[in-house]
């Protein structure tokens, strides 16, 4: 017995209509088994920096959750002094001295955090600093633009509503918090974030 085309055409659409129409179990995670995923890859960042810690400041966009800011060079004669408890405050530099004598790709470099500046220092860290001009020139007119750079974000510090200062992790403070990746990060948060840069 040979079934026609129209017939076999009619006898899939039964079964389709069929399984279209049966009733459908979905399962859904339970939100404590997010959470727990959450921790879990908060941990993991942890020990991941731990074992290998990030740059406090990179050049580029990197598997760590950053904040990117703006940097400068200055013109003119603007001295930076260290503030960070942890250096001598007396430590002073000269910036258009150290970007005048060295090389272009040496310039030092600086960028403001709630209205905190800081100087990138070689070794991928931020040094806080305050700068002054001479003849009370306003800093922001000696300020040459020199691109961006990204800034290691403490998870804690920013789930805990802190100011974007302590984003930063500068020469004297270890890496405690930082996350690892977007989607660890969007897990913690809520974001829906599809890079690692927060801003």
């Amino acid at each position: 017995m040979t079934q026609s085309k129209s017939e076999r055409t009619e006898q899939r659409r039964r079964i389709l209509r069929a399984a279209a129409s049966a009733p459908v179990i979905l399962t859904l995670p339970s939100g404590a088994a997010l959470a727990a995923t959450s921790v879990t890859c908060a941990q993991k960042s942890q020990e991941l920096a731990q074992n290998s810690p990030p740059a406090g400041v990179a050049a580029a966009p990197d598997n760590w959750m950053r904040f990117k800011v703006d940097v400068y060079s200055f013109t003119g004669s603007v001295s930076a002094t260290s503030t960070s408890a942890f250096l001598d405050a007396s430590a002073t530099g000269s910036a258009d001295a150290v970007a005048s004598a060295a090389p272009a790709a040496q310039k030092e470099l600086y960028f403001t955090l709630s209205s905190q500046w800081y100087r990138v220092l070689a070794d991928g860290t931020a040094d806080p600093v305050a700068l002054s001009a001479a003849n009370n020139k306003p800093i922001g007119e000696l300020a040459k633009p020199e691109g961006e750079r990204f800034v290691l974000v403490d998870y804690a510090a920013y789930q805990a509503g802190i100011s974007q200062t302590l984003y930063v992790y500068p020469t004297s403070s270890p890496v405690i918090n930082p996350i690892s990746g977007a989607s660890c990060w969007n897990s913690l948060t809520g974001a829906t974030l599809t890079s690692t840069v927060i801003n």
